[in-house]
């Protein structure tokens, strides 16, 4: 049994318990922050009888608007902290919308509630605007100065398949996710205690964790791309991933994946092939780890993918022959492949990504031009 809570913008709070038998009439909405935040008070005492509980999912639409929703974070925390022991898949999405509020250190907040599921925990995905190495640890201080691993008591998850960190709560070049009551990025030093804990072996079911976060095009040439970091913690290396806006149109970011595919959709939906796709949306819109959608049967009634919408650049091009980049160009051009996602050693990395200039060549803005044209000139 699994329970997607989804708030979404207006406001509108959806309620999406899933069983073997769900009908789409299971589905249950309303409408108003008063009764947005009744049926949340009343969350924990539900879900407290759902035994058979497996996967908890909770998102907050990317557009929500709720009146009274920031500093909700104790409130999050209770809903985790109300999930039964049968629960070990857990997504908590709020996209920023949280943070602690008044807290004094070492108080209970949100970080404590997730660290207490670790042990029991195959599946877990983070996207919020405060995480420290607490959800992971224990450790009297949080603050980057004060911090100090030979004190941070590792907690062990020997059934943890997949992690997944999403740093961008807010957007995608500021407000990265920061140290509970800093304001310190966060990264750094959850990258340094999850990276201790696979070492030690704390982790040894681990196969995939994820830790995402991105860097700015910072380029008056033009050459640097905006991308994304995947830091594979497991591997030890980082995937950098460029994308960038072909037209005007929404769905036109272009995006060059690990895999060698060239793709093309909307900003949220790169950034879902960034993040490596480990959880899903079912067409009901119950929210499932891959994985977990992998064991059992894709023909069960309500359990069918809801697709994301992407396209290869084939298609997209063939769509719109009258459409191109300098990218796309200055590669016809030189007949070389000048731009692709990079595998890059450690878990640090933060050097930009360039569009290469080839031997022969010079760069002129977005363009590239040969040598003896410009020497001419």
């Amino acid at each position: 049994m699994s329970l997607t809570v989804y708030l979404d913008t207006g406001p509108s709070f959806r309620i999406i318990p899933a069983r073997d038998t769900m009908s789409l009439n299971d589905s249950h909405e309303s409408t108003g922050a008063e009764y947005v935040w009744d049926h949340f008070r009343c969350l924990p005492a539900k879900i407290q009888t759902m035994k058979m509980l497996t996967t908890f999912s909770f998102t907050i639409s990317i557009k929500a608007e709720v009146p009274g929703w920031h500093g909700r974070s104790l409130a999050v925390a209770q809903l985790i902290q109300s999930l039964p022991e049968t629960c070990s898949s857990l997504e908590i999405d709020t996209r920023g919308l949280e943070f602690d509020q008044d807290q004094k250190p070492g108080e209970f907040h949100f970080c404590n509630a997730i660290r207490a599921m670790m042990p029991r925990l195959r599946h877990l995905r983070l996207r919020v605007s405060m995480l420290c190495p607490n959800f992971c640890g224990e450790h009297a201080a949080i603050t980057g100065s004060a911090f100090d691993m030979s004190h941070f008591k590792l907690t062990a998850a020997p059934n943890l398949d997949t992690l997944v960190v999403n740093c961008m709560p807010h957007s995608l070049f500021r407000d990265h996710v920061r140290l509970c009551r800093t304001n310190q990025q966060a990264r750094p030093l959850l990258t340094e205690c999850l990276q201790a804990l696979v070492k030690q072996n704390k982790y040894p079911n681990s196969k995939r964790f994820y830790i995402l976060d991105s860097q700015a095009q910072n380029d008056p040439g033009h050459s640097i791309y905006a991308a994304f970091n995947r830091r594979d913690v497991v591997q030890n290396i980082t995937w950098t991933i460029p994308f960038r806006q072909v037209t005007t149109a929404k769905d036109s970011f272009l995006t060059r994946m690990p895999d060698g595919g060239e793709y093309l959709s909307d900003l949220p939906t790169i950034e879902q092939l960034a993040e490596g796709g480990l959880w899903q949306e079912t067409m009901n819109g119950i929210r499932l780890p891959n994985a977990v959608l992998a064991e059992r049967d894709a023909g069960t009634a309500g359990r069918t993918l809801r697709h994301i919408r992407y396209e290869s650049s084939r298609d997209w091009r063939a769509r719109n022959p009258k459409k191109s980049c300098t990218l796309w160009r200055n590669e016809t051009l030189t007949g070389v492949t000048l731009l692709g996602a990079e595998r890059r050693d450690g878990l640090s990395t933060t050097l930009p990504l360039a569009e290469k200039t080839p031997p022969g060549w010079v760069r002129d803005g977005w363009d590239l031009k040969p040598e003896e044209d410009t020497s001419s000139s």
